[in-house]
């Protein structure tokens, strides 16, 4: 049973950024955004074209319209990109279920051309408060 199990745990991690769906977060503290958000990226293909989307859970109340970051992506081989994103948060009427999720387009038809790990590391200018959790959905582009 352990063997299955272990068996079971290891093709779930070799899928990594082969499935055309593939999501990482991470939770902030007091919901408060004011140091760096490391998401890592595990790929295993290196052809298939990707959006990236970069996703941010809010409180209720959060009403920030803009946010000057540094994003920086690290690859396998510790080639490193560093360059300034400014996010737009676009308030828009949703479902009370998602209003609480704001999407912003970061890449389109990127290709992650070597296997293994990428770090992409995203830090606020300013410190932004009403922030609960970032992270990144990778999406098979079409």
């Amino acid at each position: 049973m352990k063997n299955i199990a272990w068996g079971i745990l290891m093709s779930c991690m070799l899928v990594g950024c082969t499935a055309p769906h593939y999501s990482v977060a991470v939770d902030l503290k007091d919901g408060v955004w004011r140091d760096t958000v490391m998401l890592p990226i595990d790929n295993n293909d290196t052809t298939t074209g990707r959006t990236l989307r970069l996703f941010f859970r809010c409180e209720a109340d959060f009403r920030e319209d803009s946010l000057q970051t540094t994003i920086a992506v690290t690859t396998p081989d510790s080639l490193r990109c560093e360059e300034p994103f400014m996010l737009r948060f676009r308030q828009e009427g949703s479902p009370a279920a998602l209003q609480r999720e704001i999407v912003v387009r970061y890449r389109s038809h990127v290709v992650f051309d070597r296997k293994g790990t990428y770090r992409l590391e995203i830090v606020p200018r300013r410190e932004v408060e009403g922030i609960e959790a970032i992270g990144i959905n990778i999406i098979k582009s079409e």
